[in-house]
């Protein structure tokens, strides 16, 4: 019974171990089952109270050491061609619209509602209405951009209903 439990608990370092480089939590809370299921089939065998206690001390000791082991190896692979970013991303621009368009005039090309395509001097972009619908043909201008469209009015006055 005390090898088993032994078996148990090395089983669940290795699966807590290989928890840092598989994520998701199963594989760790795999590992922890293991280590707990160690402990409780060594505690209920005849041994001393000393002894038991000499095994959670040894198993938290060997568990800090994994833990600490798995992050000094996760952090010297930083260094290293990894899946992690190893400069800054400064001046990084996800998407970006063209600022010399703004106050441009052009037509809708599918109807806005509220969003769609414009056409501006014979270029297409994505363009999202300034909370009105616009038909399709309609005369519009570019208010501002956001993000990779235009936010733009139509030169349509509205009829009135």
């Amino acid at each position: 019974m005390i090898g088993l439990s032994i078996i148990f608990a090395i089983a669940g370092l290795l699966l807590i171990f290989a928890e840092f480089y598989l994520p998701g939590g199963i594989v760790g809370g795999i590992g922890g089952l293991l280590m707990i299921s160690g402990f409780v089939i060594f505690a209920s065998t005849d041994i001393g109270p000393i002894w038991i206690f000499a095994y959670v001390i040894i198993a938290a000791a060997l568990l800090t050491i994994t833990i600490r082991l798995a992050l000094h190896r996760i952090q010297s692979s930083k260094s290293k061609n990894t899946l992690y970013l190893n400069q800054d991303q400064e001046g990084f621009r996800a998407s970006s619209f063209d600022e010399d368009l703004i106050g441009k005039q052009g037509i809708a090309t599918s109807s806005l509602k509220p969003s769609g395509h414009i056409q501006i001097d014979g270029k297409h972009y994505q363009a999202v209405s300034l909370g009105r619908f616009i038909e399709k043909e309609t005369p519009i201008e570019i208010v501002r951009g956001e993000g990779a469209r235009f936010i733009v009015k139509s030169l349509k006055k509205q009829e009135k209903t």
